[in-house]
């Protein structure tokens, strides 16, 4: 066993070196990349510059207004020798240009050639430790008391994390819902008012069918809440005996959330009370969720750390 688990700490190694190198390479390709994108848009731009500088030139010695023009001025001459240098000033920046991107290019392919040499680290290195955990559990009693210790910190945890992560969807759907009914609720009331005023059979027809679709919005925002409310119950059981603050009591309104407004509704002030029930609604499904994503935060980190701790514990073993 001594020699096994010996050789396997030499697998662990090796795999968490080829893991820094892998972090390593994958920085400097993201960086070369960005450099190669920039250095083929230059290449680009000069390819076109020296182009240009070759028309000027084809210019000067074909059948062109400008050859004729700087022929009978006497300077011809002279200007095909300026452009001519410039053209070659041009090609010269461009084939620069040209070569520092091929250079990028073979980096690049270099650097992603290594990637893959390295891309199992990460395979190689959980075989190793589950082969390692394996070993010592089966000869440690002390050692498998203490990883079944964490491993039991970890599962609580990740349980934990689904039920917060299954909250947070439920609230957010909710708040969905609630800002939906209060956009709703906004139209039928100046849809109502407008009708008070005297805004005729269109405005009544308006006013009805935003009516309708409160109504709608209302009966899914009501089921939204309620669903929220269940999955925050099982937020608090699957936190029993932790710092949790009891967040349900928060969400004690929709016990009574717009019952029988429906029926009424068509008189302006009744439309305006939803309205306000729909945006205290809001106001205490916003501060909640906040707070599960506070407590998200915090269950993230101790199950990071459980993590580190257990997968600690095999790879520092020594025989």
């Amino acid at each position: 066993m001594r020699e096994r688990i010996i050789a396997l700490d030499r697998h662990i190694e090796a795999a968490m070196l080829e893991r820094e190198l892998h972090a390593k390479w994958e920085q400097q390709l993201n960086g070369i990349r960005a450099e190669l994108r920039n250095a083929e848009s230059e290449v680009e731009r000069l390819l076109q510059q020296w182009q240009e500088e070759k028309k000027d030139v084809e210019r000067l010695t074909n059948r062109s207004l400008s050859n004729l023009f700087y022929t009978l001025i006497g300077t011809k001459e002279q200007k095909l020798s300026e452009e001519q240098i410039e053209e070659l000033k041009a090609k010269e920046r461009y084939e620069l240009a040209l070569s520092e991107a091929n250079a990028l290019e073979e980096d690049r392919a270099e650097l992603s050639r290594k990637l893959i040499d390295v891309s199992r680290w990460d395979t190689k290195l959980k075989q190793a430790m589950q082969e390692k955990e394996e070993l010592l559990r089966e000869h440690d009693s002390a050692f498998a008391s203490a990883l079944d210790e964490l491993q039991q910190q970890k599962v609580k945890l990740l349980h934990e994390k689904k039920e917060l992560g299954e909250a947070r969807a439920a609230g957010e759907h909710a708040l969905r819902a609630l800002r939906r009914a209060g956009e709703s609720f906004d139209s039928a009331k100046n849809w109502s008012t407008y009708d008070m005023l005297g805004g005729g059979m269109l405005a009544t027809h308006i006013k009805h069918s935003r009516i309708d679709e409160a109504q709608e919005s209302v009966t899914k925002a009501n089921h939204a809440l309620r669903t929220f409310q269940r999955e925050l119950k099982d937020v608090e059981q699957a936190a029993a005996g932790t710092d949790l603050v009891h967040i349900e009591g928060g969400l004690k309104f929709a016990d009574y959330f717009l019952d029988g407004l429906i029926a009424d509704w068509m008189v302006n002030n009744r439309i305006q009370s939803s309205l306000e029930a729909v945006n205290k609604g809001i106001t205490r499904v916003e501060p909640i969720l906040k707070r599960l994503n506070e407590y998200r935060i915090q269950v993230e980190g101790s199950l990071q750390e459980a993590t580190r701790r257990y997968d600690q514990l095999i790879l520092t073993y020594k025989m």
